[in-house]
């Protein structure tokens, strides 16, 4: 892609800078010489370093594109907490949105008008009166836990040994930081690649499936405070 880029980049004919023209800062310099210091190392080496590091994270932001079976693809972007404590939004590809909250155990939705026609479809209530508004959902089927559970999204970083066909791509770079690449088999068979910082901690910032699932991790360890909505909606006077 950067190779691309620097061919765009001359095709119109203007007068650009070439590559090599001008010389590297050094802090450009270092951080390519330490993305490929670490890239030599060997990909078990490096998984493990990614897997001690994501293991001790105590809260994170996450975004990114998964598909379920029978229940359709969904974007997600959330920050949230070893305790529980989450804030996000949630999009079913086809059906609309919702904004969620999970503040000390009790979950809380709200939908947009299209996913509000979606959801109450069936149920007598009206969606017009529902949407735009907080709902507990304590009585509902807890649908956001598995986007605010961090404890188990964690231990998806296992460190188990690394698999005959895992390999380290390459040096990176990704949002300005510099990685390393690697390619690894994941437990369902598909083939997963990461973007691991070249510097410590080596967080993964990215993880792409070849199935199609994306997720981008950002601003480890950095507080969330999330509160309870001001109103909440009573299902219950709706007849729900």
């Amino acid at each position: 892609m950067v190779l691309w880029t620097l061919s765009a980049c001359g095709a119109d004919g203007a007068k650009k800078p070439v590559a090599g023209s001008h010389p590297a800062r050094p802090a450009e310099t270092h951080a390519a010489s330490q993305a490929g210091s670490y890239a030599a190392q060997p990909v078990g080496q490096i998984e493990s370093d990614a897997v001690a590091a994501m293991t001790k994270v105590g809260s994170l932001h996450m975004k990114g594109r998964l598909t379920v079976a029978d229940e359709g693809t969904f974007t997600f972007d959330v920050s949230l907490t070893r305790s529980g404590d989450c804030s996000g939004h949630l999009d079913i590809v086809g059906q609309g949105g919702a904004d969620f909250r999970l503040v000390d155990g009790v979950p809380y939705m709200r939908w947009s008008k299209a996913l509000g026609d979606h959801l109450a479809a069936g149920s007598g209530v009206d969606a017009q009166v529902i949407a735009g508004h907080w709902i507990d959902m304590r009585s509902q089927e807890n649908v956001i836990g598995p986007f605010c559970d961090l404890d188990k999204i964690l231990t998806g970083f296992t460190d188990d040994p690394a698999q005959d066909d895992d390999e380290v791509i390459g040096a990176s770079t990704y949002r300005g930081t510099s990685t390393v690449k690697l390619r690894s088999r994941g437990n369902g068979g598909e083939m997963d690649t990461a973007q691991v910082s070249a510097a410590s901690p080596h967080y993964v910032l990215r993880m792409d499936s070849d199935k199609g699932q994306v997720v981008e991790f950002s601003e480890f360890g950095k507080p969330v405070t999330v509160k309870e909505p001001a109103k909440i909606l009573d299902l219950s006077s709706l007849g729900g």
